[in-house]
């Protein structure tokens, strides 16, 4: 029998796609499942729940593209991207980054940094105290957030009108988002 800290790396790397782990046949009482297809329900799971945590985390990213498209994307992210942390609220702050890099969202430039601007949203909200954060895009990023928020139609975002800076503020437990200026 293994010790618990070889299990726990072991079923960690077959829970998060890693492949099968032969110690688990050791140590997994199936129940009449195989102890690796037990697992991958385990894993199955986990999955859903990061995609979902991705789909909440940012809304006005999935209003932009739809939410068959932003599954398809969040699902391509917790692929290439698993928990590193135990604490879910930490899950997905490569989201803007990754949007850089991925092929399928080339052609949307501005989602990267509209996911950022979600992420920032989404960490000012979850800190303790008054905190800010800056976000300079080359993208009229804050118009796309608020068409997506509803506070504007989203044929008034001027695509070509060149990019933003914006302020997020968390104060006295509320969080402000701020159009500072354009972007130089």
């Amino acid at each position: 029998m293994p010790d618990l800290a070889t299990l726990q790396k072991a079923m960690k790397a077959e829970i998060l796609g890693a492949g099968p782990e032969p110690v688990i046949g050791l140590a997994v009482n199936g129940h009449g499942l195989d102890p690796h297809a037990r697992l991958r329900i385990h894993a199955n799971t986990l999955r859903l729940g990061l995609i979902d945590t991705l789909m909440d985390r940012y809304p006005a990213c999935r209003a932009f593209v739809g939410d068959e498209y932003w599954r398809a994307v969040a699902r391509a992210y917790v692929r290439a991207h698993p928990p590193h942390s135990a604490v879910l609220n930490d899950y997905g702050a490569g989201m803007g980054d990754f949007l850089t890099d991925f092929t399928p969202t080339q052609s949307l430039p501005y989602l990267a940094d509209l996911a950022r601007l979600e992420w920032l949203i989404h960490d000012i909200q979850n800190r303790a105290g008054d905190a800010e954060a800056r976000l300079t895009s080359a993208h009229p990023v804050f118009d796309l957030w608020r068409a997506a928020s509803g506070h504007i139609a989203p044929e008034a975002v001027d695509m070509g009108a060149g990019g933003q800076q914006v302020l997020v503020a968390g104060r006295s437990g509320e969080v402000h988002v701020e159009l500072e200026g354009d972007a130089a």
